[in-house]
């Protein structure tokens, strides 16, 4: 199955790592885009320049700018990339409970219960009433 930049730029936004969002200030879309691609799903410990054997691993990777980018801003840091099945499932949840919460915000301006409008959507979404509750108080 092929990626597309949109896929990897989701894994970005979904990215719970600080350090990825600071790579995109740092470096560019392009080159964390590079980066996310081939580190996508694991843990990457950046090296600092005096571990020469992996910075040359990065080097050859990401070319000598980047790697010396990464190392001096993110030098012995563990920066995880999430997984792009990771990313578009978080993504999908987040969709869900926007739908969930859009949906029954029209509902109770047209009067309808919050009792109601709860035992059908946990019907509706196979969810349990306490999930419906908490996604609708939490938007």
């Amino acid at each position: 199955m092929e990626f597309t930049d949109e896929d990897y730029k989701e894994i970005i936004y979904q990215s719970r790592s600080s350090y990825i969002k600071e790579m995109v200030d740092l470096l560019g879309m392009d080159s964390t885009l590079k980066f996310v691609r081939l580190f996508e799903g694991q843990t990457v410990t950046i090296p600092r320049f005096t571990n020469r054997n992996t910075s040359n691993k990065i080097k050859s990777l990401l070319g000598e700018k980047i790697a010396r980018t990464l190392s001096f801003h993110f030098g012995e840091c563990g920066i995880h990339v999430l997984s792009l099945s990771e990313a578009t499932y978080k993504a999908g949840i987040q969709k869900r409970n926007r739908e969930i919460a859009d949906k029954a915000e029209i509902l109770i301006r047209n009067g309808v219960s919050i009792r109601e409008i709860i035992f059908d959507f946990s019907q509706e979404y196979n969810l349990c009433d306490r999930q419906i509750l908490n996604i609708l108080s939490s938007s």
